[in-house]
């Protein structure tokens, strides 16, 4: 089943917005991204191996601020934090029912 557009809109600016930040913060890791079409949601998973970070300001983290309320807008959620290998995982939830406000 379709995405709504919004929702469609939604897993692309995510996904865009997580690999900006492994290109910022790791841009010498590799990353992945994975989708997942299952009946009841879409899931977008975008990861990054460990590498050492560049020397730069620190972050505010309003990327994965936004993120998580974009999601929200149209009933997902967005889980973020550091991997077990060292690496960065984001990982979006969007119900296929759509969920818009």
């Amino acid at each position: 089943r379709p995405l709504t557009p919004g929702a469609e809109l939604c897993a692309y600016r995510v996904a865009q917005e997580a690999l900006t930040n492994v290109l910022k913060h790791a841009p010498a890791a590799e990353a992945t991204v994975v989708v997942h079409h299952d009946p009841d949601e879409l899931r977008l998973e975008v990861g990054n191996t460990s590498c050492t970070p560049p020397k730069s300001a620190p972050s505010t983290g309003h990327g994965l601020i936004g993120m998580c309320e974009r999601a929200r807008m149209y009933g997902g959620t967005v889980r973020s934090g550091p991997r077990a290998d060292g690496g960065f995982q984001v990982d979006l939830r969007l119900p296929r029912s759509g969920g818009e406000h």
